[in-house]
Formats: structure tokens, C-alpha cells, sequence
């Protein structure tokens, strides 16, 4: 972990000497590219969009919030295969905390839904409905027709609700 310059309350570690045997040395594997993939600027936005969402102290603990501050504020890249292995696991743990509820049920639901209606599709002859079943967009479509055709948004309830008043 290497320490930034100037960075107040970061320890500055003096950069490592030059390895023993380099043709040995493993560039890039699985947790390498982790560790380029998560970058401070994404931390720091994850962390703004979790404050502003009321994710951030409701979803992490103290120790989880300390760590992805200190990161963001002490270190320049993630070399540490465990502390990326960390800030991953809260960056999961975060995102799905801040996910909308449409985005949600696409996820969760969607994908049976558009299964269920491309088999009925294909029973009826359309043969070109087996590609619906991997549509995202037809697969949002449906989920976002099944929310609009719930009860509780079906309109004869919403009179009788108006009428209950």
C-alpha cells in the first residue's frame, strides 16, 4: 500500500526494492485486475451516493466505514489483495443497498417473468421468442407492467380508498 504525499494522517511507507527473481513475479492475475478495477474516484463516489441515499451508516458498520475512508483518503491504487478483497465486498454490500426497487425486481424477478413469456410466445408459433427470455429491455418492460398491474395500483382501489376517507 503505498502512502500518499502530504496526506494528513496517512504513514508514508518507503516503496518496496526491486524483487529477487521478476520472471516469477505474477502480473496481473484475478487480483490484480480487482485491484484496478476499484480506483479511489470510485470509492469516494460510492461513499457520496451512499451518504446521500442514508446507505452509509445504515447498511455499514464503523469498521467498514473507517476502512473505505482511509483508503480513500491514504492510498494511492489497492495492492493489497485483502484490503481489496475488502473494499469489494463493501462496495457489493453498498450498491445493493442503493439499488432502486424497478432495478431490484429486473434482477430478482425479471428474468422468470420474460422466461415465462417467451415459452408462451414459442407454444403460440413465434419463433424469434426465444430471444426475449435474454432481452434486458423487454425484461424491464414486463417488470414495470407487473408493478403497474398490482392491486394495490389497480384503480378500483385507489377509489376505494379515496372513498374510505
Amino acid at each position: 500500500m503505498s502512502g500518499r504525499t502530504g496526506g494528513e494522517g496517512c504513514v508514508q511507507e518507503p516503496e518496496p526494492g526491486p524483487r529477487a527473481d521478476p520472471e516469477t513475479e505474477d502480473e496481473g492475475g484475478a487480483d490484480g485486475v480487482i485491484q484496478d478495477i476499484i480506483s479511489v474516484g470510485k470509492l469516494a463516489e460510492a461513499r457520496r451516493r451512499a451518504m446521500r441515499r442514508g446507505a452509509w451508516f445504515r447498511v455499514l458498520d464503523r469498521a467498514e466505514r473507517a476502512i473505505i475512508g482511509l483508503t480513500i483518503r491514504c492510498v494511492d491504487r489497492i495492492r493489497s489483495p485483502m484490503l481489496a478483497k475488502i473494499v469489494t465486498a463493501t462496495l457489493i454490500k453498498l450498491k445493493l443497498a442503493t439499488e432502486s426497487h424497478v432495478k431490484r425486481l429486473v434482477r430478482t424477478v425479471g428474468p422468470s417473468l420474460a422466461r415465462k413469456v417467451s415459452g408462451i410466445a414459442r407454444e403460440w408459433g413465434n419463433r424469434s421468442a426465444k430471444e426475449w427470455a435474454w432481452d434486458p429491455g423487454f425484461t424491464q418492460f414486463l417488470v414495470v407492467m407487473r408493478i403497474n398491474t398490482l392491486r394495490m395500483f389497480s384503480p378500483d382501489i385507489k377509489m376505494a380508498m379515496l372513498h374510505d376517507r
